[in-house]
């Protein structure tokens, strides 16, 4: 019988794991006893930031203005004239673009200023647990949503250019890491983090609504693998993302369009 604990990366994904399972049956709890619930699609487009760059022990890169797509659903159950919760599912292209001119020394001998330019691409499936605050007329509320979200990395993509030229990562100095076979092996599976946003829904007969929202998000956990924080004065890199946000969808239950809630007699 083995008396070896677990090792840290495993634990940490065991709790995002429990993490989510609590969401999820905390939601579907609060779901049984709701007076509406609404689902719909919803599509984003925002600004993503990898904040204190892993460069692997080359020098520092200046940071360039980096975008993406995110697109999925959401389903919510509001109590009352003001409040719910709101559960979403979705896919983030997060990531993030340098650039800057630095000398090098490769491995095959020559000594230069190059333009390097390095490219993240990380996709990922999201999960927010959102509390709901609306205020409003029979046509619009304000809404604002805000609530932790768990992140569960899928493909990961790293280039690097040197003047305009595809370069291994292996052959620039300070970067060679044997255990490292590929950009997945850089960037853990798994991200936690708070997500929030704010802006208006607008009514459309008993059931359709059109929601325009600012949404942001900003990422509490390193997404740096172990082996690659050996630089100097490291520092953890997290996600982060800020955009716009426009969603669809229907209530389900018979509403008023102005409170959402039950009416009388029904």
């Amino acid at each position: 019988m083995s008396n070896s604990l677990p090792a840290p990366g495993s634990l940490k994904r065991l709790i995002y794991i429990l993490l989510g399972v609590v969401f999820l049956i905390g939601f579907f709890r609060t779901a049984a006893t709701a007076q509406v619930m609404h689902l719909g699609p919803k599509v984003a487009y925002q600004s993503v930031w990898l904040l204190n760059q892993n460069n692997y022990g080359l020098s520092e890169m200046d940071y360039e203005l980096t975008s993406g797509p995110a697109y999925g659903g959401s389903i919510g159950v509001d109590y009352g004239d003001h409040w719910g919760v709101q559960l979403e599912f979705q896919f983030s292209h997060m990531g993030q673009n340098y650039e800057d001119n630095i000398g090098l020394q490769l491995i095959y001998g020559v000594n230069d200023v190059f333009v390097v330019r390095k490219e993240v691409d990380l996709i990922y499936g999201q999960v927010p647990l959102l509390l709901r605050y609306r205020n409003g007329s029979e046509k619009a509320n304000f809404l604002g949503v805000f609530g932790p979200q768990v992140g569960i990395r899928g493909d990961a993509t790293m280039r690097y250019f040197l003047d305009g030229d595809s370069v291994p990562f292996a052959e620039l100095p300070g970067g060679i890491y044997d255990e490292l076979t590929g950009p997945e092996d850089f960037f853990e599976s798994l991200d936690f983090g708070l997500a929030g946003g704010a802006g208006a829904e607008f009514y459309f007969g008993d059931s359709f609504y059109f929601r325009l929202l600012g949404r942001f998000y900003v990422g509490m956990t390193d997404i740096n693998t172990e082996p690659t924080r050996r630089a100097p004065e490291y520092a953890a890199t997290r996600n982060a993302s800020f955009g716009l946000e426009a969603g669809m969808g229907f209530r389900i239950g018979d509403a008023n369009p102005q409170t959402w809630t039950r009416r009388p007699g029904r």
